[in-house]
């Protein structure tokens, strides 16, 4: 998921000379950071619309992608360092 979404991302940059070097700045604990709060703030925002707002479809796509990176960051982490996990 970190490289789809470093891929996607420097896709659309506009500037095709600059798309390598801007795909090389993403660091995984900060994307993760920043998925967090993202998840976190796509909550209080569930809590503060009504079901029919058209925004709220895209929003909960987004809920979803940042709920799964912050899972497989974990789980990775997990792998990499937690030698108890079977």
């Amino acid at each position: 998921m970190f490289h789809l979404l470093i891929s996607e991302t420097a896709k659309n940059w506009k500037r095709v000379e600059e798309r390598p070097t801007l795909a090389r700045m993403f660091e995984h604990t900060l994307m993760a950071k920043v998925c967090t709060k993202r998840r976190d703030d796509l909550r209080t925002f569930f809590n503060t619309r009504s079901i029919g707002d058209p925004a709220v479809a895209v929003e909960k796509h987004l809920l979803n992608i940042s709920e799964v990176f912050v899972r497989m960051m974990g789980n990775r982490h997990t792998a990499d360092y937690d030698s108890s996990v079977e």
